[in-house]
């Protein structure tokens, strides 16, 4: 089997299981140089230090478990507090990670595509109960009848009895995508159109059912109310404002170069895969997981709601952010929820995996902490690696500092 074309990892349950079930915030940046010839006002002018570095508590994590590239970073409201980047960009190369790296994030782009539906809810551009006949209205009397009322909120927390194995259910739709790649945003409408003509998989509303296709309908749903590509729409309402100028969709880096860090498939041996349409799932999934950042830029979103769950956000009301992490069955809008034991109340989790990468985020949304762990593989692996290093973070630097 061709391991890149397998279906994005989502929830980590493992993130909820470890000891138990708007606008940009300003990472430290080492700040101003001083003006060695300023007159002596009598305060203190040292030059306040950046996040504080990670890479020794990593390097051993990293050697133990056989990760490539392995990078964390723990943050609060207002930003990076730690922040660590160790290993290598490649299997068999020289260059190393770095901190301003980008990762390919998988199903943690899921919280993103929630958020991003809504500010358009916010603006009035949609609600969380339109339904899917209501929206795609070009094909509406094609809508398979048990599927014609399911809504936002049921796509996005998956309830809508939609499939939770595309490349099973609807082979021939898959093979397309993966040829396809002109015009995503029509390609992204062909496949919502493919989907909700046939039976699905459960009758909606009956069960918990973890679906990347809802999450392709959903984000096709912000494209037909706007009238814009789901990747413009991350961009601009998502990206700009909260300056995570360090993300993108699809395999990160440039075709042919190490400038960025390589997925890899294999387990016992890794073999890398460069920059290009090999290195990620079709463009089409985008909603339900393609975007990468660097910690930085990925950590910019979790502070904001961490900042969401503490009062109002330049982007958002914290009454909003309250319906994005109020779970339904342990499952939010993008975020697995539970009370894990480092935390001292409700915390979000997820990992996502595009095959050849692995990324998990923990957040503590009543102590006002998250920790955040990538590497460049996937498979059970990375799934440890990822889980010890969360660990180690969550020792090193618990909520209660």
């Amino acid at each position: 089997m061709n391991v890149r074309r397998g279906v994005l990892v989502g929830i980590a349950w493992v993130g909820l299981a470890c000891g138990g079930g708007g606008g940009a915030p300003a990472a430290p940046d080492g700040g101003a140089e001083v003006d060695q010839g300023a007159v002596d006002l009598g305060v203190d002018l040292a030059v306040p230090d950046g996040p504080e570095p990670l890479d020794s508590l990593l390097e051993p994590l990293r050697d133990e478990h056989g990760a490539v590239g392995l990078a964390a970073a723990v943050l609060d409201p207002e930003g990076l507090v730690a922040v660590g980047a160790v290993g290598l960009r490649r299997q068999g190369g020289t260059e190393g990670v770095t901190t301003d790296d980008r990762w390919h994030l998988g199903s943690d782009t899921k919280a993103m595509t929630a958020t991003l539906a809504a500010l358009l809810v916010e603006a009035g551009e949609l609600t969380w109960e339109q339904t899917v006949a209501e929206t795609f209205v070009d094909f509406a009397d094609a809508i398979h009848p048990d599927l014609q009322d399911i809504t936002l909120v049921e796509l996005l927390t998956h309830w809508s009895g939609l499939t939770g194995n595309m490349g099973a259910a609807f082979a021939g739709l898959w093979a397309r995508l993966w040829e396809a790649r002109e015009d995503v945003m029509a390609e992204r409408l062909f496949a919502v159109e493919t989907m909700l003509s046939a039976e699905p998989e459960l009758p909606p509303r009956t069960a918990f059912r973890y679906s990347n296709a809802g999450y392709i309908v959903a984000g096709a749903m912000l494209e037909v109310v706007t009238g814009q590509p789901w990747e413009t729409l991350m961009r601009e309402r998502l990206f700009g404002p909260l300056g995570m100028g360090e993300c993108g969709f699809g395999a990160p880096g440039t075709a042919g170069a190490a400038d960025q860090p390589w997925g890899h498939s294999g387990t016992s041996t890794l073999e890398p895969v460069p920059p290009g349409p090999s290195a990620d799932n079709p463009p089409a999934l985008g909603p339900a997981g393609t975007v990468h950042c660097s910690l930085d830029s990925w950590a910019r979103f979790v502070a904001l709601h961490l900042r969401g769950a503490e009062g109002d956000t330049e982007l958002l009301p914290q009454s909003t952010f309250t319906r994005l992490h109020t779970p339904v069955d342990g499952y939010a809008y993008g975020w697995g929820v539970g009370s894990p034991a480092w935390a001292s109340g409700p915390a979000l989790a997820h990992a996502g995996s595009n095959t050849l990468f692995y990324a998990v985020a923990w957040v503590g949304l009543g102590d006002g902490r998250a920790y955040l762990v990538v590497t460049n593989r996937g498979g059970p692996p990375a799934d440890r690696v990822t889980a010890a290093t969360l660990t180690a973070l969550v020792e090193s630097y618990p909520p209660s500092d």
